[in-house]
């Protein structure tokens, strides 16, 4: 239904600082080769998780100021990009095919589109100088352990059958 150049992805259990969808947007207005871009944050499961120790919302804005003053025009390629935040071309999303619905609610629907970003020779990208907290999980503690490690298997199934080779967990960045 969007109805813009640029989509945006963006969970409710998040923080956002000031000029974030600039920071994005320039990533994707400097290089076409870009498919998506999301920024780096506190907490997530892969690499673009980075060191913070803010404990206010003053002290996270003069953080992310910092990082967009030391970090400028940085950026690294990375496997995939957890939809806590993410901005896509819409042409480019539609036609890649969105996220696939077969997939369960929250659980490796980002994997199985960052692959199919890459097979398409689009970069997926994560920008150094552009920070958003996360408070990840949120809706997912919510969920029984059981019930988690459920969806988790089905997906991870699903998406291991889809791609025929086994899924492989993220590091975090040194």
């Amino acid at each position: 239904e969007a109805s813009g150049e640029y989509v945006i992805f963006l969970n409710n259990d998040t923080v956002v600082t000031k000029r974030w969808v600039e920071g994005l947007l320039a990533y994707m207005q400097n290089d076409p080769s870009v498919g998506l871009v999301g920024p780096v944050t506190n907490s997530t499961g892969n690499e673009a998780r980075i060191l913070t120790d803010y404990v206010s919302p003053s002290e996270m804005e003069a953080h992310a100021d910092n990082l967009k003053r030391e970090m400028a025009n940085q950026s690294f390629d990375i496997r995939m990009l957890a939809f806590y935040c993410v901005m896509a071309r819409k042409d480019q999303f539609e036609e890649i095919g969105g996220l696939d619905e077969r997939f369960l609610v929250g659980m490796f629907e980002d994997d199985d589109l960052a692959v199919r970003y890459h097979q398409a020779g689009l970069r997926v990208l994560c920008a150094e100088d552009v920070f958003i907290h996360h408070f990840q999980s949120i809706s997912f503690a919510k969920l029984e352990d059981e019930t988690y490690q459920k969806i988790f298997s089905e997906n991870r199934k699903k998406y291991e059958e889809k791609w025929g080779r086994a899924w492989e967990p993220y590091k975090a960045r040194e």
